[in-house]
């Protein structure tokens, strides 16, 4: 057949013929609509299974900065202690979950635990572990790990003794303001330290925390404090100065995170694209789906029109019928839409 173009002589010649036909096409794009109802279930699930990994990830990164803020402010309630016991106080020894939010609303939990590092004086190791949404309750979650070792500078005598410290030569001109009055939570301070001499001109100031609001002193104040500390021997710089072993270790430290901020933008431009493809297949699928179902519908009106057919040829006893010529025109209007889908290709 070139053509399902239905006719009462086309039947009465090869009778039986497009039923079987539209059957097997019915079978075909039932199995084609379940395979996309398939692919329109699985997709979904693949997407909120990345979205969770991802939210996991951040969850993860947010766990270590709050152990890093926790680490740079020992004074506040929530900080860690710079002399950090073993184990630390909760929730920063993995006991309890911290919370994560936004906007007010949780979106997943963070167990971090906070140990020494290999030199307790200036390392410390953090590990978290990031639950989306939670890490109890039996529904779909995801949970990511990292582990980092984190550093302090490390001066074997801080603060600096001055507001400017200088292992050379000082020369202070034009509107130059130096004041160490101010900001007194690290104890006084001298207003300069110099190896050399220090030269104070034009309309620059130097104030040290000495007790008094006099400038660019040479003398000591009754506290031990000057404004200006000049021809310092360099011995009395070394507990103030950055060794070039902790120079080297924190270039390192800098490469390596370039290289992981690399990686991970990488890491983000893959799973970006993977998003991209995977709402291309869903739309995709989603589109296959309604055109295999409307194909569906097609089909199955031109069958139950050819079992009208059959039926109304019958109860006539083969007479032309009006009856018959009804269900006739109902055949050939409902099969040549069918048409366009049974026919063999040319």
């Amino acid at each position: 057949m070139s053509s399902f173009h239905l006719n009462v002589k086309l039947l009465r010649d090869q009778r039986g013929v497009a039923l079987p036909m539209a059957l097997l096409a019915l079978l075909i794009l039932s199995t084609l609509v379940i395979s996309f109802a398939l692919l329109a279930t699985s997709e979904p699930l693949i997407a909120t299974n990345q979205k969770l990994v991802a939210q996991a990830r951040a969850v993860t990164e947010s766990g270590v900065e709050r152990a890093i803020w926790a680490l740079n402010n020992p004074a506040d309630p929530n900080g860690l202690p710079l002399l950090l016991p073993a184990p630390a106080p909760a929730p920063y020894d993995g006991s309890a979950p911290i919370p994560i939010s936004v906007n007010g609303t949780q979106i997943g939990e963070v167990f971090v635990t906070v140990t020494n590092g290999t030199n307790p004086a200036n390392e410390r190791n953090i590990v978290a572990v990031g639950w989306v949404p939670t890490s109890t309750g039996s529904g779909s979650k995801a949970h990511q790990k990292i582990q980092v070792t984190v550093s302090k500078f490390f001066f074997t005598a801080t603060p600096p003794p001055a507001s400017l410290t200088v292992q050379g030569q000082i020369n202070i001109t034009g509107n130059t303001n130096i004041d160490s009055r101010a900001d007194q939570s690290c104890g006084p301070k001298d207003g300069t330290w110099s190896v050399g001499s220090t030269t104070v001109g034009g309309s620059g100031d130097v104030y040290g925390a000495d007790g008094n609001n006099t400038e660019n002193q040479l003398v000591p104040g009754a506290n031990g404090i000057t404004d200006v500390k000049q021809n310092v021997p360099i011995p009395d710089f070394a507990p103030f100065i950055l060794k070039n072993q902790e120079a080297n270790k924190l270039s390192s430290q800098v490469t390596e995170l370039i290289g992981e901020t690399t990686t991970q933008r990488g890491r983000i431009d893959t799973l970006q694209k993977d998003l991209d493809t995977t709402k291309r297949d869903l739309t995709a699928a989603q589109a296959d789906t309604a055109e295999v179902t409307e194909q569906k519908k097609i089909i199955s009106d031109c069958v139950n029109a050819i079992y009208d057919y059959f039926a109304a040829v019958a109860k006539a006893n083969g007479q032309n019928t009006k009856a018959v010529q009804t269900a006739d025109a109902a055949v050939n209007k409902k099969c040549d839409e069918a048409d366009k889908y049974l026919a063999p290709a040319r």
